[in-house]
């Protein structure tokens, strides 16, 4: 009598499972790859908008903290050279040490606004080499940050004939502030250097979720005194 012994084996049905077991392990292995990647992709992209963020403040800082109280003569006036409206700043600066000589050594005339197809800019001009005087732009621009699509700017203002408390108001006009000025207690001076105590800016940055209202705060110094 003839006995057959099932030996052990692989069926195709089996080998069929098996491939479609192992198919489905490696998409959602492939989807699970993606998503961590998507991940931190999206991580990598804040930080670095972050960074750039920060990057642009520290240099509206420097520049800011660089200011001087040059004074220029505006409407037979003699002021500070200091004029600012919502979507605008000029001012003087003390001299960059990493400029091209001479102008290492020369004050500069700078503003900063939002300009289109560029973003936030800051220009620069050196009055001693163009012989400009005033509130005009200067020739040499720097771009801070492209992404910047807008920017609003309020004032500290220090106490006025008319107001006798610091207040925030949105334009800085140096005849105007001149005008209104009220001598310092105690400091034998007229409102210090007639500049604002304080300088607000609004800044609306197109980051990865769409546009973004960032807000900074500078106080102005001018040698070791805070205004």
């Amino acid at each position: 009598m003839i006995r057959w012994r099932h030996e052990g084996g692989t069926t195709l049905i089996e080998v069929v499972i098996a491939l479609m077991i192992l198919a489905v392990m490696g998409v959602i292995a492939l989807q699970a790859f993606r998503l961590g990647s998507d991940s931190w992709s999206k991580v990598e992209r804040r930080a670095d908008a972050d960074q750039r963020l920060r990057v642009t403040h520290d240099l509206l800082a420097r520049e800011l903290g660089l200011m001087e109280s040059v004074p220029v003569k505006i409407e037979k006036r003699k002021v500070t050279g200091f004029r600012g409206v919502t979507d605008r700043i000029w001012f003087y600066a003390a001299p960059d040490v990493t400029a091209a000589a001479p102008l290492a050594g020369m004050i500069r005339r700078v503003s900063l606004a939002v300009e289109p197809d560029k973003g936030l800019v800051l220009r620069e001009g050196w009055p001693l080499v163009d012989g400009l005087i005033g509130f005009e732009p200067g020739a040499s621009i720097r771009v801070l940050d492209p992404r910047v699509s807008a920017m609003r700017v309020r004032y500290l203002a220090p106490p006025t004939k008319d107001v006798a408390v610091p207040h925030w108001i949105d334009e800085w006009d140096p005849v105007e502030r001149l005008l209104n000025s009220v001598r310092m207690p105690g400091t034998g001076t007229t409102n210090l250097t007639l500049l604002p105590s304080t300088v607000e800016l609004t800044l609306t940055v197109l980051e990865e979720r769409g546009y973004r209202a960032r807000q900074f705060l500078f106080p102005i110094r001018i040698g070791h005194s805070l205004l």
